[in-house]
């Protein structure tokens, strides 16, 4: 019998051998042609290509994940931290785009308030920061794609035709010396003066015209040459609270420091609306609507701008966080509650 493996490759054709005078058969055992040969070997390299592209997009799909889970984590964490920092704080004391800083009871421990700023630059891929006391900036997340802020400002309810009361008060500590009461909400319009129209003089001065039913004159603005609200030296209507009275003083024969002015009288709304007040003074200032103090700022402050403005009782804080692939990033949204209820402003 011809060993087997001797044959595997042989055509199946019977070939004669001439020896002892008869011819003798050697048969292969079936086999394959050459062209069936290199059709198999093409096909098991196709597929151990396919197999190939498989496993690898596999790879990569496991390693996406991968990322996008370890995205999610650090997020989660970034979010965590700024919530618990934030929750507790006692002033707001600026919110802008890509920023939050704000003042803590004890935030180190150390039995002394302190100062946190939360901030990204703008350029995707940078970090978001973290700063407590002018430390230096300490990274929080390392892949930013997007850090966005918002506060939700107390609002009042005031009804149409109906007059409430209005007292704001100022004073004026150093250097530049500002004014100016805003609303929001009486008709779409954003935050704009509160107008002229809206305002009246809870009295009329000696030789002043009545205020028609209408439409008001303003408020009457008494000027004291002390911070404290002593020393008066002028009373007149004021037709809205809209001052920037640089290094000078208001009225003629005042100081440029150290004055103070108080503006009561009526408001009265053409809307029905819930309506909120911003204040922006340098320095100190308080406002009252409807015998409700609304605005409780009376601090030294040097920095004018619209985070000078305050508002007592700003209660949610609205942040917004993206992180991780550019492509596909990781977002993270919701509110914070702000225990203290603290005012705004610098």
């Amino acid at each position: 019998m011809p060993d087997r493996t001797d044959l595997r490759c042989m055509v199946r054709n019977p070939t004669s051998r001439v020896g002892d005078g008869r011819a003798r058969r050697r048969w292969s055992r079936p086999g394959v042609t050459l062209i069936e040969l290199a059709i198999s070997l093409t096909l098991a390299a196709g597929l151990a290509v396919a197999i190939g592209q498989v496993v690898h997009q596999l790879t990569r799909g496991a390693a996406a994940i991968d990322r996008r889970s370890q995205a999610q984590t650090e997020a989660a964490v970034a979010m965590l931290r700024l919530r618990s920092d934030l929750e507790y704080a006692d002033w707001i004391t600026q919110t802008a785009t890509r920023k939050i800083s704000f003042r803590h009871p004890d935030l180190t421990g150390d039995g002394a308030a302190d100062t946190v700023t939360y901030e990204w630059s703008g350029v995707s891929g940078d970090p978001l920061t973290r700063v407590v006391n002018g430390s230096a900036p300490e990274t929080v997340l390392e892949q930013c794609r997007a850090f966005t802020v918002s506060s939700v400002p107390p609002t009042i309810r005031l009804i149409a035709g109906t007059r409430y009361d209005i007292r704001m008060e100022m004073f004026e500590n150093n250097g530049n010396a500002v004014a100016r009461l805003y609303w929001s909400g009486p008709d779409g319009s954003g935050k704009t003066i509160v107008p002229t129209t809206r305002l009246f003089p809870a009295y009329t001065l000696p030789g002043g015209t009545p205020p028609t039913p209408t439409a008001g004159t303003g408020l009457i603005g008494e000027y004291y040459d002390n911070a404290d609200f002593t020393n008066l030296k002028m009373t007149r209507l004021d037709a809205s609270i809209d001052f920037d009275w640089g290094n000078g003083a208001p009225v003629a024969g005042m100081g440029s420091n150290t004055f103070s002015v108080r503006w009561t009288g009526h408001l009265r709304p053409q809307f029905t609306n819930d309506f909120t007040f911003y204040a922006v003074t340098d320095d100190g200032v308080r406002l009252w609507i409807d015998n409700k103090l609304i605005i409780d700022n009376w601090t030294v402050r040097s920095s004018l701008g619209e985070n000078s403005g305050s508002s007592t009782g700003i209660r949610t804080i609205w942040l917004r966080l993206e992180a991780g692939p550019a492509g596909k990033p990781v977002v993270l949204d919701g509110s914070v509650s702000l225990i203290n209820a603290p005012p705004f402003g610098v």
